[in-house]
């Protein structure tokens, strides 16, 4: 394996649901709410084939001169729908949580995802990874808000030893993850293939495609080719950039 980033970040059930099944005319109104968007959200999203992206890689060809990496499409299946419902009920503080945070970085974070061309959905990894937590650190020894581990944080330009750290570095840790998404993407050509390696490394995502003989992310995670953690990871980031494109229909109104 190339390198790895390994990092299980627990969702705390918080309090603050709004479809407690306690009957009552409001949780009904909500509920019968988040189906509408939901049944909307099936209606209106369909999936072309993404076009054929060039060949690149970021030590080889000047930022300025890469071709836009096509944005990343929201798959209408079963497990993403599965993660807008929690995310929208009994996983509302999450996501309120990592929205409080994330208006200070968000700015920057668009800023150098842009600068690589790369989709700006990708933002939302830090989401999943810390909830914008920027000195969060995994039992593992992933740090930062990307939750690099340190020789792949070492390997994409960061210092890290014990009188520096830049994983903690939201810029530089942002310049390191825009490099690492564009040489995966490089590799793999597929969104969903990327954010499984982001998660569970290159190699992992490598063995899977030539075992099985496929590239769709969601026939091996069937196939049980990766594990809990990943096979959860891309529905949920599908699920979190489904909420943040349409903040106002899910209920958080207050945030960018």
């Amino acid at each position: 394996m190339r390198f790895s980033i390994l990092f299980l970040l627990t969702i705390v059930f918080g309090g603050c649901s709004v479809i407690s099944g306690s009957g009552n005319r409001s949780d009904s109104r909500s509920t019968r709410a988040i189906t509408n968007v939901i049944n909307s959200y099936d209606r209106k999203h369909s999936l072309p084939a993404e076009p054929d992206a060039p060949k690149i890689r970021v030590e080889e060809v000047p930022v300025s001169s890469i071709t836009r990496i096509p944005a990343i499409a929201t798959p209408k299946r079963a497990e993403v729908k599965q993660f807008i419902r929690f995310y929208a009920s009994d996983g509302r503080s999450f996501i309120s949580d990592g929205l409080q945070r994330r208006q200070k970085y968000l700015p920057l974070i668009e800023k150098i995802l842009a600068e690589y061309n790369l989709p700006l959905e990708l933002a939302n990894v830090p989401f999943l990874e810390s909830r914008y937590l920027n000195h969060a650190r995994s039992p593992q020894g992933a740090a930062g808000m990307w939750q690099f581990m340190s020789p792949t944080a070492k390997r994409y330009g960061l210092e890290v030893n014990w009188l520096k750290d830049e994983r903690l570095e939201v810029e530089q840790a942002t310049h390191a993850a825009a490099k690492l998404f564009v040489e995966l993407y490089d590799m793999l050509d597929n969104w969903d293939l990327v954010l499984a390696a982001y998660n569970s490394g290159i190699g992992t995502v490598s063995r899977a495609i030539r075992s099985a003989g496929t590239r769709d992310f969601f026939e091996l995670s069937q196939q049980g080719y990766f594990g809990k953690e990943t096979r959860e990871y891309i529905p949920k980031f599908h699920a979190i950039s489904e909420i943040m494109r349409n903040r106002r229909a899910y209920g958080f109104v207050n945030y960018r």
